[in-house]
């Protein structure tokens, strides 16, 4: 109910953490891309994080205007990685600690 004092609370607590988490999500993000492009952390340079902000916040803007349903993205992203927790990580930590075994 837009009257319930507890109910818009929790509203404003969701969007305050959304506001102050979205940048340390963000950051992970750039330096993951800034990895996969194989830049050196050493290297570098301020027009490099700017260029990455840039190009990642239009292609995470034109996602967020064009797609209208993210349940697909979600159900992919859930089966994906339940699958890897479940079966492919154990079996990678098995051959990590055990050697012996092929």
């Amino acid at each position: 109910a837009p009257t319930d004092f507890w109910m818009s609370l929790s509203r404003v607590a969701v969007a305050l953490s959304l506001t102050f988490s979205y940048p340390l999500c963000f950051q992970g993000l750039r330096e993951g891309v800034l990895d996969l492009l194989q830049i050196p952390p050493e290297t570098r340079k301020d027009s490099h994080l700017d260029s990455a902000t840039i190009v990642l916040l239009m292609c995470l803007t034109l996602m967020a205007t064009v797609l209208k349903d993210v349940s697909i993205v979600l159900a992919l992203t859930g089966a994906t990685l339940g699958n890897l927790l479940c079966y492919i990580f154990p079996a990678i930590m098995y051959g990590r600690v055990n050697p012996k075994v092929k």
